[in-house]
């Protein structure tokens, strides 16, 4: 799958500061999405479509993000990802779905960047490493390699749990197992049951379980890369 894509500069606007994301002009959301008490989308979409403006500026840069700038981009995607797949509010439509996607996407960009560093294409002193101390201690640069390699296994690990979270709402789900545990919080004011997902059609449902896939298997080959 390919990222979401931006037809011209002002859709990204200028990164100002790097830690924080920036706006972006995407399309309204579909007029059968669900709005939140302001009659915007969900805070859960805002938030996400910043954060993908601030991905995609780091993974279109022909030098190497610096470790911390790039680490505190995926932690906050994956935040968002988890808070929208949780999200009573959120509608869990195609277009939103496609959004968290892209999301994902651009974080696994990121994570091949960190591992074809940790194998040593390129040379010890292009490496973005971050210095750091433990009190009156200097770490090494091995050690602070070291550290790197357990950070990105962590949050590789957190990456896993939001696709297998991911794979429950858009997977085959039995409604009889979880029927006594949702009922209450899928009835809206009328009593009637809504659905979890906002019209996803089966070939849309099985678009995203092939994706979660084939996502899953390029996981589990990112964290066994990675040495701690």
């Amino acid at each position: 799958m390919t990222p979401m894509s931006y037809s011209s500069p002002t859709d990204l606007g200028q990164l100002n500061d790097s830690t924080k994301p920036s706006s972006l002009g995407l399309p309204s959301p579909p007029s059968r999405a669900r709005q939140d008490t302001t009659g915007g989308p969900c805070a859960c979409v805002q938030t996400q479509a910043a954060n993908i403006s601030t991905l995609h500026q780091l993974t279109c840069r022909e030098i190497p993000s610096r470790f911390d700038l790039a680490m505190n981009s995926i932690t906050s995607v994956l935040e968002t990802c988890e808070k929208f797949i949780t999200c009573d509010v959120c509608d869990k439509s195609f277009a939103s779905m496609l959004l968290t996607l892209s999301a994902i996407e651009l974080i696994f960009k990121l994570f091949e960047q960190f591992t074809k560093d940790n194998e040593g294409s390129l040379p010890s002193e292009e490496q973005h490493l971050v210095s750091c101390s433990l009190g009156d201690y200097k770490v090494t640069r091995q050690e602070s390699q070291a550290i790197q390699n357990v950070l990105i296994k962590m949050t590789l690990s957190k990456g896993k749990q939001i696709l297998d979270a991911l794979q429950s709402v858009v997977g085959p789900r039995d409604i009889t197992d979880e029927q006594d545990e949702s009922e209450s919080k899928r009835r809206d004011s009328t009593g009637d049951l809504e659905p979890k997902l906002g019209s996803l059609c089966s070939t849309d449902q099985e678009y995203m379980i092939q994706y979660i896939k084939r996502r899953n298997t390029v996981l589990e080959a990112l964290i066994a890369a990675v040495g701690v």
